[in-house]
């Protein structure tokens, strides 16, 4: 899995054909540090730590700003939402991040990249 800044944006519109090829085997994972996160504790720590446990899932680990992270982690056909949040989750220290997962449909990932070609702030929601 690599690790794209904001500034990365367009590595990351290039790769989104290859998550549209085989959706069903892709989670789109939005990770948030919490109001009450230790402000030592920053998104570029989230990024890595997260990295050093999932950084062998293909994927990309996308630093949207200094408090959100938004993730395409290819995990597999079958592979359960609450798993892949769960995982994610487990690599961050205790209520310093909120994380929540999703798989990705084809409107989601089409607005996904108007957001991303305009700079948008995304959000999972809107996914």
């Amino acid at each position: 899995m690599e690790i794209l800044s904001n500034k990365n944006h367009q590595q990351l519109l290039d790769y989104l054909p290859h998550v549209k090829s085989s959706l069903k085997e892709w989670m789109i994972v939005d990770v948030r540090l919490t109001k009450d996160s230790d402000r030592v504790f920053t998104i570029t720590d989230a990024a890595g730590l997260i990295h050093s446990v999932l950084g062998d899932k293909e994927g990309k680990l996308y630093i949207c700003n200094d408090r959100e992270i938004l993730m395409l982690m290819r995990a597999g056909p079958n592979y359960p939402i609450a798993r892949a949040a769960k995982s994610v989750e487990d690599c961050l220290p205790a209520g310093a991040c909120e994380v929540h997962a999703r798989a990705p449909t084809p409107e989601g990932i089409a607005k996904f990249e108007m957001l991303i070609t305009y700079r948008k702030p995304v959000t999972l929601a809107e996914i």
